[in-house]
């Protein structure tokens, strides 16, 4: 995963005509996926309006931070973790009401971009930046830390939010659970998203 800073990141974000993108992942095999869950290399970073903002009063603009995204299928939105947006300094920007096996629940939710690493069809990589309304979910990234979970590469996965239907909407998943692999296609719509209040 390129982990880029944010000067290098702006350099390399694009929106293109390219159709379609694609994300890959090799677990490293099948007892891995099953014990981690698929999850896909991002970067939280604040939305293009705090950006301006910051650069209008001249202060520093942070970093994005890098890790990864659990796939979930039965989460309807995206999660940020509590703590990923607080080393951003991200306003809240209202809260949402959640439904989850543990029952209903009130989170605040933050305005963001969400960085993904794709490749486009002709095999070029690129970053898409995604204005996001996500979730503020408490302790993603500590919960999974605490199990000192590792990529095949041997890097920590750092896990730092979730990724649901609101994104999985504009996908096509492939989950090879036999060979510890999955692939996501994913439509370029996905650059304009419906945000799930």
């Amino acid at each position: 995963m390129d982990e880029l800073t944010a000067d290098e990141l702006r350099n390399r974000m694009a929106r293109t005509n390219t159709n379609s993108f694609r994300i890959s992942q090799n677990c490293g095999g099948a007892e891995m996926l099953l014990h981690v869950g698929p999850l896909i290399p991002a970067a939280w970073w604040v939305s293009v309006e705090d950006e301006i903002q910051l650069k209008t009063n001249r202060m520093p603009l942070p970093e994005p931070i890098w890790g990864r995204l659990l796939v979930d299928t039965g989460a309807a939105g995206i999660a940020i973790d509590e703590a990923v947006a607080g080393e951003l300094n991200l306003k809240r920007a209202g809260e949402t009401i959640v439904h989850g096996i543990g029952g209903d629940g009130s989170l605040n939710r933050y305005e963001a971009r969400l960085i993904l690493p794709v490749l486009t069809v002709l095999g070029e990589k690129m970053h898409l930046a995604i204005p996001m309304k996500a979730w503020g979910s408490p302790k993603i990234r500590e919960n999974h830390d605490k199990y000192d979970l590792k990529a095949p590469d041997g890097a920590s996965l750092r896990v730092i939010g979730v990724i649901g239907r609101q994104f999985l909407q504009f996908v096509s998943l492939s989950y090879d659970g036999l060979n510890g692999k999955f692939d996501i296609f994913i439509d370029q719509s996905i650059q304009y998203p419906k945000n799930v209040e």
